[in-house]
């Protein structure tokens, strides 16, 4: 699930130190896309390694909260290799982009940076609260970044791998009257927060898109 969290409540801290944390997860999307995700605990947060086939890897190092402190992208098809990091409310990127030399800087406020939006938002879906937001960079146009907002929809059921499963649906939008402009929906396992499906827009007039977990190693 990476993808288009953070600087989450104190009361949120303590409820991350509890989760379970899959060490390798394999998920699949209904447009035959299979990406695989691994993580370790590092450095007192979380180093995350996503491959897809499409010829897509990410790297990025977690904060305790999940929040992104650093990213690195390689698009091989698309001649992309470009590191990210976050200091104070400014993220640096540098490489190349598409076969270029590419910087940029982009200046935001403290809220959380999310680029694995599955990983992201586990304390949030795990929580409380209704509403929160983050930024995150689009990983298909790193000239762009925008501030979304994720709410909790409520508790649902949702057949995974042939069973039910008590989960926690969560949705993702542009702020306001944006989001006409893009949303997506995302559901969490309900007894640890762990990601189990997604559901998004891949474009104008382009279908939706699920990507269901497959497998799971804890």
């Amino acid at each position: 699930m990476t993808r288009v969290i953070g600087l989450l409540s104190l009361a949120l801290l303590g409820v991350v130190a509890v989760l379970a944390f899959p060490d390798r997860a394999v998920y699949k999307s209904s447009d035959g896309r299979k990406e695989e995700t691994t993580v370790v605990r590092a450095d007192g947060g979380y180093s995350v390694r996503s491959t897809s086939d499409s010829g897509l890897t990410t790297e990025a190092d977690l904060d305790p909260s999940f929040a992104t402190v650093s990213w690195k992208l390689v698009n091989g098809p698309e001649r992309t290799q470009v590191v990210a990091t976050r200091s104070g409310d400014r993220i640096a990127l540098d490489g190349t982009f598409k076969g270029k030399a590419f910087q940029k800087t982009y200046s935001i406020d403290p809220a959380p940076w999310v680029e694995d939006w599955g990983l992201g938002l586990r304390a949030f879906a795990r929580g409380s609260e209704k509403q929160t937001a983050f930024w995150s960079i689009n990983p298909a146009d790193l000239t762009m970044i925008a501030r979304f907002e994720a709410t909790r929809v409520g508790r649902e059921s949702l057949t995974v791998n042939g069973s039910a499963v008590e989960c926690v649906h969560v949705k993702v939008a542009l702020p306001g009257m944006l989001s006409v402009f893009f949303s997506m929906d995302m559901w969490y396992r309900a007894s640890d927060a762990a990601p189990l499906r997604s559901r998004a827009p891949r474009g104008p007039g382009a279908p939706v898109v699920i990507t269901d977990l497959v497998s799971l190693e804890e």
